[in-house]
């Protein structure tokens, strides 16, 4: 489903009322004070932005893979 702001209120205030709600849910006391509210999409933006910093860790063995599937290919492999 896509909507378009810009026929009902406007851009303007779509975001002021989204920005709105998305601080009373963080807000929100959590049911479990360990586990705080998070909005959609916020814990895998945050992994993204960690594997992008730190990178990710491989499956045991499949370096071995790779290097085997460019050779097969002809290309070099990963660094």
């Amino acid at each position: 489903m896509a909507i378009a702001p810009s026929r009902f209120a406007g851009e303007d205030a779509f975001l002021r009322q989204m920005d709105f709600t998305a601080d009373l849910c963080l807000a929100s006391e959590p049911r479990d004070p360990r586990s705080p509210v998070r909005l959609p999409g916020q814990l895998a933006m945050q992994k993204k932005r960690q594997a992008e910093r730190d990178g990710v860790t491989l499956h045991t063995g499949i370096d071995e893979k790779l290097a085997a599937l460019a050779a097969r290919l002809g290309v070099p492999p990963l660094a």
